[in-house]
């Protein structure tokens, strides 16, 4: 799942989503958000284990990043 797609099945606008990431460590902001959700630029591969660990698994980080982490169905349990 993409975070667009998670953002919208639970209710959360970008900004709440970036809120969500600041309160866990990573600041974000609506604007970076928005970027990685259009493609603008691509979620750091840093930030992905805490995206998957802030959606409780719904957005995995082969879904963000299958360049750097391979293709969904190679997924290793978030510590």
């Amino acid at each position: 799942m993409d975070i667009a797609a998670y953002r919208r099945e639970v209710g959360l606008s970008q900004a709440a989503f970036a809120a969500l990431l600041t309160d866990a460590g990573s600041s974000a902001t609506q604007g970076i958000v928005s970027q990685w959700e259009t493609g603008v630029v691509k979620v750091p591969a840093e930030r992905c284990a805490l995206i998957e660990r802030i959606s409780n698994g719904s957005i995995r980080r082969t879904d963000l990043r299958p360049d750097i982490f391979g293709p969904a169905g190679n997924v290793q349990e978030v510590a």
